[in-house]
């Protein structure tokens, strides 16, 4: 297609299951794919549930710069300058009220601070959550310490079948206050209502004076 015609100039891309393979990296096939996007005046940018400080480095792999979208879209920051320009975080509230929750259901939390990323307990499934993420977990005695403060998000981390079978009365719990969702089987995630990547992606667009359509 001629470049002049391609109807689009913004690509949000997802990463796990998506632009990342089975072993987690970014093929040739797909990098390549990305390649033909950017020749054709394409703006990429990458949005996943993970960290923003654990998707920069397939950013700078693919040469991209600019914005990423973090946490579902929680956090929209520019990767060369820091400034980031949309924050949408867990009420400090309800965050500690998830904190003391995973702790009654026996379960551990996964904890999104600015500072990392900690967990309340270890586990098999913490160690899966490392292992698939490539992120060290911060371990601290007990993450009240963070009363008062705003996430990105909080994961329940635990068995599959316990974490589905619990989802929907926990959505039905928070509706209207936070997303509520299972993403891998033995993840349980918590993100402020209203913080999902169709919303960071609006941020993204004015930010570089792309109209939706």
């Amino acid at each position: 297609m001629p470049l002049a015609s391609f109807p689009y100039r913004l690509a949000a891309v997802d990463l796990d299951d998506t632009l990342l393979g089975p072993d987690k990296r970014i093929s040739a096939e797909n990098a390549g794919a990305l390649r033909q996007l950017t020749d054709r005046g394409v703006r990429i940018v990458l949005a996943s549930g993970r960290r923003h400080e654990n998707i920069i480095r397939f950013h700078e792999q693919l040469g991209l710069q600019g914005l990423i979208l973090s946490c579902h879209g929680a956090l929209v920051k520019d990767a060369e300058t820091g400034e980031a320009l949309h924050r949408h975080y867990v009420p400090a509230e309800i965050a500690a009220e998830l904190v003391r929750g995973a702790d009654t259901a026996g379960l551990s939390a996964v904890y999104y601070g600015d500072g990392g990323t900690y967990a309340s307990r270890r586990n098999e499934f913490t160690a899966l959550y490392e292992q698939r993420t490539e992120t060290v977990l911060s371990d601290v005695a007990d993450l009240r310490e963070f009363d008062g403060v705003m996430p990105q998000k909080v994961l329940w981390v635990g068995e599959a079948t316990r974490l589905s079978a619990i989802q929907p009365a926990l959505a039905a719990r928070y509706a209207g206050r936070l997303e509520v969702m299972v993403t891998d089987p033995e993840y349980l995630e918590f993100m402020a209502h209203g913080a999902n990547k169709a919303n960071g992606l609006t941020v993204a667009a004015a930010h570089y004076g792309i109209e939706p359509s």
